[in-house]
Protein backbone atom coordinates (compact mmCIF):
# COMPACT_ATOMS: atom_id res chain seq x y z
CA UNK A 1 0.00 0.00 0.00
CA UNK A 2 1.12 3.37 -0.76
CA UNK A 3 0.55 6.34 1.57
CA UNK A 4 1.02 10.55 -0.04
CA UNK A 5 1.10 12.57 2.31
CA UNK A 6 1.16 15.94 1.18
CA UNK A 7 3.53 18.49 3.34
CA UNK A 8 2.94 21.31 1.38
CA UNK A 9 5.88 23.79 2.13
CA UNK A 10 8.01 21.73 4.13
CA UNK A 11 11.03 20.77 2.63
CA UNK A 12 12.15 16.63 2.05
CA UNK A 13 15.93 15.83 3.32
CA UNK A 14 18.18 14.85 0.63
CA UNK A 15 18.85 11.59 2.36
CA UNK A 16 15.85 8.72 1.21
CA UNK A 17 15.99 6.36 3.97
CA UNK A 18 14.40 3.26 2.97
CA UNK A 19 13.26 0.09 4.79
CA UNK A 20 13.09 -3.76 3.91
CA UNK A 21 10.65 -5.77 1.97
CA UNK A 22 7.28 -6.12 3.26
CA UNK A 23 6.34 -8.53 6.39
CA UNK A 24 3.26 -11.06 6.55
CA UNK A 25 -0.05 -9.24 6.11
CA UNK A 26 2.03 -6.15 5.82
CA UNK A 27 2.33 -3.64 3.22
CA UNK A 28 5.02 -0.94 1.56
CA UNK A 29 3.81 2.78 2.17
CA UNK A 30 5.14 6.33 1.24
CA UNK A 31 4.94 8.64 4.08
CA UNK A 32 6.14 11.76 5.46
CA UNK A 33 7.66 11.27 8.73
CA UNK A 34 8.49 14.24 11.00
CA UNK A 35 12.14 14.11 11.60
CA UNK A 36 12.37 14.22 15.27
CA UNK A 37 10.74 10.55 15.20
CA UNK A 38 13.12 7.73 16.37
CA UNK A 39 17.00 8.27 15.86
CA UNK A 40 16.74 11.63 14.50
CA UNK A 41 19.15 14.15 15.63
CA UNK A 42 18.21 18.05 16.88
CA UNK A 43 19.82 20.96 15.95
CA UNK A 44 20.58 23.88 18.57
CA UNK A 45 17.40 25.25 17.16
CA UNK A 46 14.51 24.22 18.99
CA UNK A 47 11.62 22.31 17.11
CA UNK A 48 14.21 22.02 14.28
CA UNK A 49 15.92 18.48 13.21
CA UNK A 50 18.80 18.37 10.67
CA UNK A 51 19.25 14.31 10.49
CA UNK A 52 17.28 11.99 8.63
CA UNK A 53 15.03 9.78 10.37
CA UNK A 54 15.39 6.19 11.43
CA UNK A 55 12.32 4.50 12.57
CA UNK A 56 13.80 1.67 15.73
CA UNK A 57 11.67 -1.16 16.10
CA UNK A 58 7.54 -0.94 16.41
CA UNK A 59 6.43 2.67 16.17
CA UNK A 60 2.32 3.16 16.39
CA UNK A 61 1.08 5.28 13.54
CA UNK A 62 -0.32 7.83 16.18
CA UNK A 63 3.10 8.49 17.97
CA UNK A 64 4.51 8.28 14.71
CA UNK A 65 2.24 11.28 13.41
CA UNK A 66 1.81 13.28 17.07
CA UNK A 67 5.29 13.81 17.90
CA UNK A 68 7.17 16.33 16.52
CA UNK A 69 5.58 18.38 14.04
CA UNK A 70 7.81 21.24 15.52
CA UNK A 71 8.21 24.39 13.53
CA UNK A 72 10.14 24.53 10.77
CA UNK A 73 10.33 20.66 11.29
CA UNK A 74 12.18 18.78 8.21
CA UNK A 75 10.86 15.61 7.29
CA UNK A 76 11.99 12.36 5.28
CA UNK A 77 10.47 10.61 2.78
CA UNK A 78 10.97 6.59 3.82
CA UNK A 79 9.50 3.65 2.42
CA UNK A 80 8.74 2.26 5.17
CA UNK A 81 6.62 -1.29 6.59
CA UNK A 82 3.53 -1.51 8.75
CA UNK A 83 1.86 -4.73 10.17
CA UNK A 84 -1.44 -5.39 11.71
CA UNK A 85 -1.47 -7.33 15.10
CA UNK A 86 -4.05 -9.32 16.23
CA UNK A 87 -5.75 -7.05 17.99
CA UNK A 88 -6.18 -4.42 15.19
CA UNK A 89 -3.60 -2.57 15.90
CA UNK A 90 -1.29 -1.14 12.90
CA UNK A 91 1.98 -0.77 13.53
CA UNK A 92 5.47 1.19 11.24
CA UNK A 93 8.33 -0.91 11.04
CA UNK A 94 11.89 -0.42 10.04
CA UNK A 95 12.97 -3.34 9.01
CA UNK A 96 16.20 -4.93 7.23
CA UNK A 97 17.86 -2.75 4.20
CA UNK A 98 15.42 -2.39 1.19
CA UNK A 99 16.87 0.90 0.27
CA UNK A 100 19.92 2.12 1.13
CA UNK A 101 20.76 5.64 2.24
CA UNK A 102 21.48 7.56 -0.96
CA UNK A 103 23.02 10.81 -0.08
CA UNK A 104 23.64 13.96 -2.68
CA UNK A 105 20.28 14.11 -4.03
CA UNK A 106 18.80 17.76 -4.03
CA UNK A 107 15.88 19.25 -1.91
CA UNK A 108 12.52 18.21 -2.93
CA UNK A 109 9.55 20.49 -1.70
CA UNK A 110 6.83 18.04 -1.81
CA UNK A 111 4.27 20.61 -2.98
CA UNK A 112 6.32 20.61 -6.44
CA UNK A 113 4.83 16.94 -6.83
CA UNK A 114 1.48 17.29 -5.19
CA UNK A 115 -0.05 20.49 -5.66
CA UNK A 116 1.14 20.07 -9.79
CA UNK A 117 2.65 23.92 -9.11
CA UNK A 118 5.73 22.29 -10.92
CA UNK A 119 4.47 20.06 -13.14
CA UNK A 120 6.14 21.15 -16.47
CA UNK A 121 9.65 20.89 -15.12
CA UNK A 122 9.17 17.78 -12.67
CA UNK A 123 9.12 15.68 -15.88
CA UNK A 124 12.53 16.85 -17.06
CA UNK A 125 14.29 18.08 -14.10
CA UNK A 126 13.18 16.26 -10.82
CA UNK A 127 12.08 12.97 -12.07
CA UNK A 128 14.85 11.71 -13.29
CA UNK A 129 16.62 12.41 -10.79
CA UNK A 130 14.33 10.02 -8.88
CA UNK A 131 14.12 7.65 -11.36
CA UNK A 132 17.71 6.22 -11.21
CA UNK A 133 16.77 5.42 -7.46
CA UNK A 134 13.48 3.90 -8.23
CA UNK A 135 14.75 1.97 -11.38
CA UNK A 136 18.01 0.73 -9.37
CA UNK A 137 16.10 -0.88 -6.45
CA UNK A 138 12.36 -1.50 -7.54
CA UNK A 139 13.12 -2.37 -11.15
CA UNK A 140 12.87 -0.62 -14.27
CA UNK A 141 9.38 -0.34 -14.86
CA UNK A 142 8.81 1.33 -11.61
CA UNK A 143 9.94 5.12 -11.82
CA UNK A 144 8.28 8.21 -9.19
CA UNK A 145 5.18 9.13 -11.44
CA UNK A 146 4.21 5.51 -11.02
CA UNK A 147 4.63 5.69 -7.38
CA UNK A 148 2.84 8.52 -7.04
CA UNK A 149 -0.33 7.04 -9.38
CA UNK A 150 -0.16 3.91 -7.03
CA UNK A 151 -1.21 5.74 -4.04
CA UNK A 152 -3.95 3.74 -1.88
CA UNK A 153 -4.53 7.18 -0.07
CA UNK A 154 -3.81 10.87 -0.34
CA UNK A 155 -3.31 13.40 2.51
CA UNK A 156 -3.80 16.58 1.22
CA UNK A 157 -2.81 19.56 3.44
CA UNK A 158 -5.87 21.47 2.29
CA UNK A 159 -9.30 22.87 4.20
CA UNK A 160 -11.63 24.76 2.05
CA UNK A 161 -12.40 27.20 4.25
CA UNK A 162 -8.87 28.29 2.58
CA UNK A 163 -9.05 27.00 -0.75
CA UNK A 164 -11.96 27.38 -3.41
CA UNK A 165 -14.03 23.71 -4.28
CA UNK A 166 -13.08 21.31 -6.40
CA UNK A 167 -14.11 18.04 -7.88
CA UNK A 168 -12.73 15.36 -5.45
CA UNK A 169 -11.85 11.54 -5.12
CA UNK A 170 -12.78 9.21 -2.46
CA UNK A 171 -9.08 8.31 -1.34
CA UNK A 172 -8.60 11.56 -1.17
CA UNK A 173 -8.45 13.19 2.41
CA UNK A 174 -8.02 16.82 3.36
CA UNK A 175 -6.19 17.34 6.62
CA UNK A 176 -4.92 21.23 6.14
CA UNK A 177 -3.91 22.41 9.12
CA UNK A 178 -3.20 19.49 11.08
CA UNK A 179 -0.07 20.75 12.61
CA UNK A 180 -1.94 23.74 14.53
CA UNK A 181 -2.69 23.12 18.09
CA UNK A 182 -3.72 25.20 21.15
CA UNK A 183 -0.96 27.52 22.57
CA UNK A 184 1.10 26.63 25.44
CA UNK A 185 2.64 28.94 28.38
CA UNK A 186 5.53 31.25 26.73
CA UNK A 187 8.97 30.75 28.34
CA UNK A 188 9.65 33.35 30.66
CA UNK A 189 11.78 35.76 28.58
CA UNK A 190 8.61 35.90 25.76
CA UNK A 191 6.10 36.27 28.84
CA UNK A 192 7.80 39.09 30.42
CA UNK A 193 8.26 40.72 26.95
CA UNK A 194 4.37 40.03 25.90
CA UNK A 195 3.09 41.46 29.00
CA UNK A 196 5.10 44.89 28.98
CA UNK A 197 3.27 45.61 25.76
CA UNK A 198 -0.12 46.94 28.01
CA UNK A 199 -3.03 47.49 26.45
CA UNK A 200 -2.02 47.85 22.98
CA UNK A 201 -0.73 43.90 22.81
CA UNK A 202 2.36 42.26 20.45
CA UNK A 203 2.88 41.95 16.91
CA UNK A 204 4.47 38.77 15.68
CA UNK A 205 6.28 38.62 11.91
CA UNK A 206 8.34 35.66 10.94
CA UNK A 207 9.67 34.91 7.12
CA UNK A 208 9.82 31.46 7.61
CA UNK A 209 12.94 28.94 8.12
CA UNK A 210 13.88 28.97 4.15
CA UNK A 211 14.47 33.55 4.87
CA UNK A 212 16.05 34.13 8.13
CA UNK A 213 17.11 37.66 7.10
CA UNK A 214 16.15 40.00 4.29
CA UNK A 215 19.09 42.84 2.74
CA UNK A 216 19.57 45.53 5.08
CA UNK A 217 17.84 48.12 2.80
CA UNK A 218 14.39 46.47 3.40
CA UNK A 219 15.15 45.52 6.97
CA UNK A 220 15.91 49.14 7.64
CA UNK A 221 12.67 50.17 6.36
CA UNK A 222 11.18 47.56 8.10
CA UNK A 223 12.68 48.43 11.26
CA UNK A 224 11.60 51.90 10.85
CA UNK A 225 7.91 50.98 10.42
CA UNK A 226 8.18 49.08 14.27
CA UNK A 227 9.58 51.62 15.61
CA UNK A 228 6.69 53.51 14.71
CA UNK A 229 4.00 51.47 16.11
CA UNK A 230 3.13 51.60 19.55
CA UNK A 231 2.60 47.27 20.25
CA UNK A 232 5.53 45.87 21.20
CA UNK A 233 7.07 43.12 18.16
CA UNK A 234 8.82 40.00 18.44
CA UNK A 235 10.62 39.44 15.02
CA UNK A 236 12.16 36.06 13.92
CA UNK A 237 15.09 37.33 12.68
CA UNK A 238 18.67 35.94 12.01
CA UNK A 239 20.84 38.65 10.28
CA UNK A 240 23.21 41.79 10.99
CA UNK A 241 20.87 43.79 13.47
CA UNK A 242 19.86 47.27 11.83
CA UNK A 243 21.00 50.04 13.43
CA UNK A 244 17.54 51.71 13.55
CA UNK A 245 15.75 48.62 15.79
CA UNK A 246 13.59 50.43 17.98
CA UNK A 247 13.04 49.69 21.76
CA UNK A 248 9.68 47.94 21.13
CA UNK A 249 11.10 45.33 18.99
CA UNK A 250 12.49 42.40 20.33
CA UNK A 251 14.79 40.25 18.09
CA UNK A 252 14.92 36.47 18.24
CA UNK A 253 16.54 33.42 15.85
CA UNK A 254 13.50 31.68 16.89
CA UNK A 255 10.49 32.04 17.89
CA UNK A 256 7.25 29.81 19.39
CA UNK A 257 5.18 30.65 16.72
CA UNK A 258 2.03 28.97 17.66
CA UNK A 259 2.33 29.92 21.08
CA UNK A 260 2.53 33.64 20.31
CA UNK A 261 -0.13 32.92 17.67
CA UNK A 262 -2.00 31.36 19.79
CA UNK A 263 -1.55 34.73 22.98
CA UNK A 264 -4.48 37.06 23.50
CA UNK A 265 -2.20 40.03 22.99
CA UNK A 266 -1.54 39.33 19.85
CA UNK A 267 -2.72 41.86 17.35
CA UNK A 268 -1.18 40.87 13.91
CA UNK A 269 0.85 38.48 11.85
CA UNK A 270 3.52 39.42 9.76
CA UNK A 271 4.13 36.71 7.66
CA UNK A 272 5.27 35.38 4.46
CA UNK A 273 2.43 33.57 3.25
CA UNK A 274 3.61 30.05 4.02
CA UNK A 275 1.27 27.72 4.28
CA UNK A 276 2.30 26.51 7.80
CA UNK A 277 2.26 30.13 8.90
CA UNK A 278 -0.88 30.97 7.04
CA UNK A 279 -3.04 27.90 8.90
CA UNK A 280 -1.79 28.16 12.36
CA UNK A 281 -2.46 32.48 11.64
CA UNK A 282 -6.40 31.04 10.98
CA UNK A 283 -6.62 28.55 13.96
CA UNK A 284 -5.94 31.22 16.64
CA UNK A 285 -7.74 34.28 14.24
CA UNK A 286 -5.46 36.54 13.93
CA UNK A 287 -5.44 38.70 10.87
CA UNK A 288 -2.37 38.89 8.85
CA UNK A 289 -0.24 41.56 7.11
CA UNK A 290 1.44 39.74 4.21
CA UNK A 291 4.74 40.45 2.70
CA UNK A 292 5.18 37.52 0.05
CA UNK A 293 8.33 36.60 -1.07
CA UNK A 294 8.03 33.24 -3.95
CA UNK A 295 6.66 29.87 -5.25
CA UNK A 296 2.86 29.99 -3.35
CA UNK A 297 3.03 32.36 -1.23
CA UNK A 298 1.24 35.32 -2.98
CA UNK A 299 -0.78 32.81 -3.58
CA UNK A 300 -1.73 32.20 -0.43
CA UNK A 301 -2.21 35.74 0.73
CA UNK A 302 -3.84 36.64 -2.01
CA UNK A 303 -6.89 33.67 -0.73
CA UNK A 304 -6.74 35.72 2.16
CA UNK A 305 -6.63 38.76 1.30
CA UNK A 306 -9.75 38.18 -0.71
CA UNK A 307 -11.39 36.88 2.20
CA UNK A 308 -11.18 39.57 4.19
CA UNK A 309 -8.65 38.78 6.70
CA UNK A 310 -5.31 39.95 5.30
CA UNK A 311 -3.51 43.55 4.04
CA UNK A 312 -0.41 42.55 1.37
CA UNK A 313 2.55 44.45 0.90
CA UNK A 314 4.87 44.09 -2.25
CA UNK A 315 8.28 43.73 -1.00
CA UNK A 316 9.50 45.11 -4.34
CA UNK A 317 8.23 48.44 -3.47
CA UNK A 318 8.02 48.29 0.21
CA UNK A 319 7.99 51.84 2.11
CA UNK A 320 8.64 51.90 6.34
CA UNK A 321 5.30 54.20 5.70
CA UNK A 322 3.23 51.87 3.67
CA UNK A 323 3.93 48.98 6.05
CA UNK A 324 3.30 51.21 8.89
CA UNK A 325 -0.03 52.56 7.09
CA UNK A 326 -1.00 48.65 6.29
CA UNK A 327 -0.21 47.22 10.07
CA UNK A 328 -2.26 50.53 11.41
CA UNK A 329 -5.18 49.65 9.13
CA UNK A 330 -5.02 45.43 10.02
CA UNK A 331 -5.11 46.40 13.92
CA UNK A 332 -7.20 48.84 13.60
CA UNK A 333 -10.09 48.25 11.23
CA UNK A 334 -11.85 45.09 13.29
CA UNK A 335 -12.90 43.91 9.81
CA UNK A 336 -9.97 41.91 9.14
CA UNK A 337 -10.02 40.20 12.69
CA UNK A 338 -13.80 39.56 13.03
CA UNK A 339 -13.35 38.22 9.00
CA UNK A 340 -10.65 35.78 10.49
CA UNK A 341 -12.09 34.63 13.27
CA UNK A 342 -14.97 33.24 11.20
CA UNK A 343 -12.55 31.51 9.05
CA UNK A 344 -11.11 30.16 12.61
CA UNK A 345 -14.77 29.25 13.40
CA UNK A 346 -15.23 27.10 10.69
CA UNK A 347 -12.12 25.64 10.12
CA UNK A 348 -12.02 24.53 13.85
CA UNK A 349 -15.67 23.56 13.28
CA UNK A 350 -14.98 19.53 12.10
CA UNK A 351 -16.13 16.28 14.07
CA UNK A 352 -12.50 14.99 14.67
CA UNK A 353 -9.30 17.03 14.24
CA UNK A 354 -7.29 16.89 11.04
CA UNK A 355 -4.90 15.27 12.45
CA UNK A 356 -7.04 12.51 13.84
CA UNK A 357 -8.55 12.10 10.17
CA UNK A 358 -4.97 11.61 9.09
CA UNK A 359 -4.50 9.09 11.69
CA UNK A 360 -7.89 6.98 10.66
CA UNK A 361 -7.42 7.08 7.36
CA UNK A 362 -3.92 5.45 7.67
CA UNK A 363 -5.00 2.62 9.93
CA UNK A 364 -8.17 2.79 8.23
CA UNK A 365 -6.46 1.57 5.08
CA UNK A 366 -3.79 -0.74 6.51
CA UNK A 367 -6.51 -2.30 8.29
CA UNK A 368 -8.30 -2.93 4.67
CA UNK A 369 -4.97 -3.82 2.99
CA UNK A 370 -5.15 -0.69 0.86
CA UNK A 371 -8.83 0.07 0.28
CA UNK A 372 -8.77 -0.57 -3.37
CA UNK A 373 -12.31 0.44 -3.65
CA UNK A 374 -11.67 4.04 -2.87
CA UNK A 375 -8.59 4.06 -5.47
CA UNK A 376 -9.01 5.19 -9.34
CA UNK A 377 -7.63 3.02 -11.33
CA UNK A 378 -6.89 4.58 -14.04
CA UNK A 379 -3.19 4.92 -13.93
CA UNK A 380 -3.64 1.50 -15.22
CA UNK A 381 -5.01 2.92 -18.65
CA UNK A 382 -2.88 3.41 -21.52
CA UNK A 383 -2.16 7.15 -22.36
CA UNK A 384 -4.69 7.29 -25.60
CA UNK A 385 -7.50 5.26 -23.53
CA UNK A 386 -7.01 7.47 -20.46
CA UNK A 387 -6.98 10.63 -22.89
CA UNK A 388 -10.03 9.24 -24.85
CA UNK A 389 -8.29 9.58 -28.15
CA UNK A 390 -9.49 6.19 -28.93
CA UNK A 391 -12.90 7.64 -28.33
CA UNK A 392 -12.50 10.42 -30.46
CA UNK A 393 -10.79 8.79 -33.08
CA UNK A 394 -13.65 6.09 -33.63
CA UNK A 395 -15.93 9.40 -33.34
CA UNK A 396 -14.08 11.10 -36.23
CA UNK A 397 -13.90 8.40 -38.46
CA UNK A 398 -17.87 7.33 -37.95
CA UNK A 399 -18.41 10.77 -38.78
CA UNK A 400 -15.74 10.92 -41.61
CA UNK A 401 -17.85 7.31 -43.04
CA UNK A 402 -21.68 9.04 -42.28
CA UNK A 403 -20.25 12.32 -44.34
CA UNK A 404 -18.95 9.96 -47.31
CA UNK A 405 -21.94 7.93 -47.39
CA UNK A 406 -24.44 10.57 -47.08
CA UNK A 407 -22.41 12.69 -50.67
CA UNK A 408 -21.84 9.57 -52.46
CA UNK A 409 -25.86 9.46 -51.80
CA UNK A 410 -26.89 12.77 -52.65
CA UNK A 411 -24.29 12.48 -55.56
CA UNK A 412 -25.84 9.05 -56.71
CA UNK A 413 -29.73 10.88 -56.36
CA UNK A 414 -28.26 13.76 -58.32
CA UNK A 415 -27.14 12.06 -61.06
CA UNK A 416 -30.52 9.41 -61.05
CA UNK A 417 -32.20 13.08 -61.19
CA UNK A 418 -30.13 14.27 -63.98
CA UNK A 419 -30.29 11.26 -66.34
CA UNK A 420 -34.16 10.79 -66.05
CA UNK A 421 -34.46 14.19 -66.80
CA UNK A 422 -32.17 14.11 -69.82
CA UNK A 423 -34.57 11.30 -70.47
CA UNK A 424 -38.00 13.59 -70.78
CA UNK A 425 -36.19 16.29 -72.75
Amino acid sequence: MVIICSVKGIVVSNEFIHSGQCVDGGFVALLAVPASVGGSARSSVPGRCRAAVWLHGSVDVQTTLRRGWGEGCSVTVLFIEAEISAHGNTRLTAAHNYFTTVSGYPFLSIWNILDGKEDSMLPFIIHPIYNEVCHQYLGPDTDIEMILLRADVWLMRVDFIFEFPRPTMPNIVYIGGFQCKPSKPLAAEFEEFVQSSGEHGIIVMSLGTIVSSLSMQITMKIAEAFAQVPQKVIWRYDGKIPPNIGNNTLLAKWIPQNDLLGHPKTQAFISHGGTNGVYEAIYHGVPVVGIPLFFDQFDNMLRLETRGAAKVINIATLQSSDLLQTINEVINNASYRDNMQKLSALHRDQPESPMERAIFWIEYVARHKGAAHLRSESYRLPWYVYHCVDVIFFLLSLFLIVTMLTVLLLKKVYNAARRKKEKIQ
